[in-house]
């Protein structure tokens, strides 16, 4: 199923097993490519669903207003950011 929703915040967190935190963009929740060494593979939701996340360029400029210049966030954790939808969204553009 493919559903477009509304986000109320753009920077999500992952928790690896080394206790880091690190923050995460995703435009899409759910992937059409499935990359064989995908992580996410192993989830057996992965690829039932696909979010888009509609409004996330309207909020992203909120949420980096007093983002750290030195600090790293990362794109497309839980999805592939330029995987065909992105044609027709264009939420990394």
């Amino acid at each position: 199923m493919i559903r477009e929703i509304i986000v109320k915040d753009v920077i999500t967190y992952e928790y690896p097993p080394d206790g880091e935190q690190l923050p995460i963009i995703d435009p899409y929740d759910g992937c059409t490519i499935c990359c064989p060494y995908c992580f996410q593979q192993g989830d057996d939701d992965w690829n039932n669903n696909l979010f888009i996340k509609t409004n996330i360029a309207e909020i992203i400029s909120k949420e980096l207003t007093n983002w750290p210049k030195d600090k790293t966030i990362y794109i497309g954790s839980k999805c592939d950011p330029y995987m065909n939808l992105e044609e027709k969204y264009g939420l990394t553009r």
